[in-house]
């Protein structure tokens, strides 16, 4: 759990064990192991494994706005000369006749 960054608790310890909640508990070995994996995964914040995903996907959702992003920046630049050249033409077309 500590290598996941997932929160250390009694309750998923015991349902990926699937040993009693009482094990944890009463066991004075594995209570300090637990509260060592406990301080040692505080100095990292804990996040669920639904944390993760949701990051994941909004880390990917965020690099395909960035693309965009450049895609819509390139298009505008584009523009800006194209309407610039325009201008220019139609004030030389003035200044001709």
């Amino acid at each position: 759990m500590v290598q996941e960054n997932a929160e250390i608790t009694i309750k998923e310890l015991q349902e990926r064990t699937g040993l009693s909640r009482a094990f944890f508990y009463k066991n004075g070995k594995v209570r300090r192991a637990l509260e060592k994996a406990r301080q040692e995964s505080d100095q990292v914040p804990a996040m669920k494994p639904q944390q993760v995903i949701l990051n994941r996907a909004m880390e990917k959702q965020l690099q395909i706005m960035m693309r965009r992003m450049k895609q819509l920046q390139e298009e505008n630049e584009a523009l800006r000369v194209e309407n610039m050249l325009w201008k220019a033409t139609i004030e030389n077309a003035k200044i001709g006749h």
